[in-house]
């Protein structure tokens, strides 16, 4: 697959100078040579961009950053790198499957198992280190407790010992009885039991379908399918397939879908159910994203065509905000096996690395690059 995708994006960035060269060649042949060599030059250099990533050179690359920053013993919690404690989590996982997919990868990779277990007392450190003694507040807590659950998850499909066995095991229990016990077949929102957010949802699934990659078990299927069923059918905006960020009983779509909260359920339900991922990433590309002549795309955090059919107006978005909704769509064509896509946002990128580099400080921007490009590129299909 990526390397007819590798095909496809040589024939179609090619294809206008081509073109062009054919309509020239009689009346001006200089200038028709000029553009058959503009073409081969693009050719070779995507496939040259091509093997730097299928010979694991990019992947190489970003597994150094990512060993240099969660080894740091002065890192206490991402928090202190100008990251909320949510999206620390976020960030966590990312990398924590990062690291997973690498081990699957290099079962010989001895580095994996023990990054992973400094990222679980990571987020320990911004919330709490689950007992029995605390069970009461997991329900309460049942976000930060899904993200711990993909963290152990990952710790042992990147060959750790048991030593959270007992505790995956009650964590995947408590969340997958809250999925189906749920008339909505959603776990509530923490601070509005009337309010329903489907993309922490997906994640909390991700975590079952890891759970049962570690342990061969099928816990996750029934919650993953009666999830899925409820939302593609009630909870998407204009009746289509992209699930909408809020719900509520009286408003089925009281935020609409944006690529913050779109990205993370597509790369969450990807490896649980991945026909439906692939249908919410096809009205996800319709809407969002944009490209320039076939060689390279780009995504939006809102689409103007999303807000055209509502009464609300449009929110202007941020450059940054832009920048991370389409690292967000590189790592969610990663998961969805979206290899066309995939290298026109590589290319993207990229061509920012060369030209508008992130600053070598650490900061918010530049954690969720490295987790998100690290991700996207690792990506092991076994995870």
């Amino acid at each position: 697959m990526s390397f007819l995708a590798l095909l496809a994006l040589m024939f179609l960035s090619s294809a206008i100078p081509l073109a062009l060269a054919l309509v020239l060649r009689k009346r001006s042949e200089a200038w028709a040579k000029r553009l058959f060599l503009l073409a081969g030059f693009i050719a070779a250099g995507q496939f040259i961009l091509w093997v730097y990533d299928a010979g694991g050179w990019q992947r190489k690359k970003h597994e150094a950053v990512v060993h240099r920053l969660v080894g740091d013993p002065s890192l206490k919690s991402f928090s202190q790198l100008g990251l909320t404690k949510e999206e620390s989590l976020s960030a966590m996982c990312m990398l924590a499957e990062g690291l997973a997919s690498q081990a699957l990868r290099d079962p010989q990779d001895s580095l994996a198992a023990p990054l992973i277990d400094r990222l679980i007392h990571m987020s320990y450190r911004d919330y709490f280190e689950p007992s029995p003694r605390n069970k009461r507040r997991w329900p309460e807590q049942w976000l930060f407790m899904a993200h711990l659950n993909t963290l152990i998850g990952c710790y042992s499909r990147a060959g750790g010992d048991d030593r959270y066995r007992t505790l995956h095991d009650a964590i995947t229990n408590m969340l997958a009885k809250s999925i189906m016990s749920s008339p909505y077949k959603n776990i509530y929102s923490d601070n509005n039991p009337l309010t329903i957010h489907p993309t922490p949802n997906a994640v909390a699934l991700r975590s079952l379908q890891i759970y049962d990659r570690c342990y061969g078990d099928k816990l996750s299927e029934r919650p993953a399918k009666e999830w899925t069923d409820y939302v593609l059918r009630e909870l998407t905006f204009n009746y289509g397939n992209m699930p909408c960020a809020v719900t509520t009983r009286e408003n089925r779509c009281k935020e609409l879908p944006t690529s913050s909260t779109l990205n993370p359920l597509i790369a969450a339900l990807a490896p649980v159910n991945r026909s439906a991922a692939r249908d919410v990433w096809r009205e996800y590309k319709h809407y969002f994203k944009s490209t320039w002549l076939q060689l390279s795309a780009d995504f939006q955090e809102y689409s103007t065509s999303v807000y055209k059919t509502t009464s609300e107006e449009t929110i202007e978005p941020t450059p940054n905000e832009n920048l991370l909704a389409t690292l967000s769509a590189f790592r969610s064509a990663s998961y969805v096996g979206d290899r066309f896509t995939y290298y026109q946002l590589n290319n993207k990128l990229l061509w920012k690395d060369y030209f508008n580099p992130l600053p070598t400080k650490w900061n918010r921007l530049r954690v969720f690059e490295v987790c998100l490009r690290y991700s996207a590129c690792s990506h092991h299909a076994l995870l």
